[in-house]
Order: C-alpha cells, then structure tokens, then sequence
C-alpha cells in the first residue's frame, strides 16, 4: 500500500533539504524562523513534512 493511502506522510531532514537544493543549513534555520518552513521536532531532531516543502517551493517566484 503506497503512503498516502494510509496517510502517512514522507518526513525529511535538514540534511536532505540541503541535498534537494532548498539551501544550506542556516538558510533553512533562517527559513523556519521567518515562519517560511514548518519543522517537527522529534526528540532532539527536527523534520519537514514533504507537503510543507511542495507548499514552500510552489510559493517561490520563479527568476
């Protein structure tokens, strides 16, 4: 059963945004203070949820 079908939803790591190309580490943390990118704490470490990410990416202007 795919994901999404259970609703259970991809959650990612700030080093996996860095590898996506969303910025480096403090360009997220900046991002997450600006209110720009929610994060999720679990115990000492933080995750993105992949619908916040597509919300993010699909609100960036294009140059």
């Amino acid at each position: 059963m795919a994901t999404e079908e259970k609703g259970i939803e991809k959650l990612y790591s700030i080093q996996e945004l860095v590898q996506m190309g969303i910025g480096s580490r403090s360009k997220i943390d900046r991002l997450v203070k600006a209110g720009k990118l929610k994060k999720i704490k679990i115990g000492f470490s933080a995750r993105f949820r992949e619908s916040d990410i597509k919300s993010f990416i699909g609100g960036l202007e294009a140059i």
